[in-house]
């Protein structure tokens, strides 16, 4: 019975691809793949979730042939959706093993009368968290005064202080726009060439564009030679600012307000 656990661990495996999650246990990073791509992780888990129920309550229609025919679909869709990322995603690719190693063991050891009462005792608590993280998530989502990543609109972060950017900065320009980004994330390379033509389409020296990452690389600077590029090793101006993911844009007035905050593809 271990080919309706590993399609469980799928399951699991797609909380990593939605929004929020890695924000949820503190953990910085290019989440917001997922956010742009919300209805990928959603109709996956759907996916997994309906082949989880049948492999319980029809375990005598997954025959040899049906499951040959489920290796030959687990596998085609694993090289097919891998081949076309632009970046490899480990939840994901974590997750297609499942995926080909269930319907691999159904291929030999067909499934059985499953004991529902001992997988329902077993999986009940991991069910009821993840209900209750996806609702949390979806909450989130929802919630379009606090962005997923970035400070609220309307607040006031002239306290930021760093041997890079003060408060004061702020005061000599009408709008600051900061841009976060990682060097192995795709969305950020997919919004380097929209701010580097708003950067150079400015009037005048009224807007101010800087950069920030933890570790830049000579890339990322050729692809926005219009902006200021800042290298911010420690996370001090990524924490203050409660910088969740990337890429983040916040963009702030001359007294310090954040204006406006994109994430993701919103950028």
């Amino acid at each position: 019975m271990l080919a309706p656990l590993l399609i469980f661990l799928a399951i699991i495996l797609l909380l990593f691809k939605l929004p929020g999650f890695l924000e949820l246990i503190g953990q910085a990073g290019c989440l917001n793949c997922a956010e742009s791509s919300i209805w990928i992780p959603m109709i996956a888990g759907g996916y997994f979730a309906f082949l989880f129920a049948a492999m319980l309550l029809y375990p005598a229609r997954f025959t040899p042939q049906v499951s040959k025919a489920g290796l030959f679909w687990a596998l085609a869709l694993a090289v097919s959706l891998t081949l076309t990322a632009d970046e490899l995603c480990y939840p994901c690719l974590m997750a297609h093993a499942a995926h080909i190693a269930a319907w691999g063991i159904l291929c030999f050891f067909p499934l059985k009368k499953p004991r529902l009462k001992a997988y329902l005792l077993l999986i009940s608590p991991m069910i009821a968290a993840s209900f209750f993280l996806g609702l949390n998530l979806t909450l989130r989502l929802l919630d379009l005064t606090t962005p997923a990543s970035g400070p609220s609109l309307g607040e006031n972060i002239s306290f930021v202080d760093t041997p890079y950017l003060k408060g004061a900065d702020f005061k000599k320009f009408e709008t600051t726009n900061l841009f976060f980004a990682g060097p192995n994330c795709p969305y950020c390379k997919a919004a380097y060439p929209k701010l580097e033509s708003l950067a150079n389409n400015k009037t005048d020296n009224s807007t101010r564009f800087i950069a920030l990452t933890r570790n830049q690389t000579d890339e990322m600077k050729t692809m926005l030679p219009s902006f200021e590029w800042i290298e911010d090793p420690k996370g001090t101006l990524i924490q203050a600012l409660k910088v969740k993911g990337f890429p983040t844009l916040i963009q702030i007035d001359q007294g310090g307000k954040v204006k406006s905050v994109r994430v993701g593809g919103d950028i």
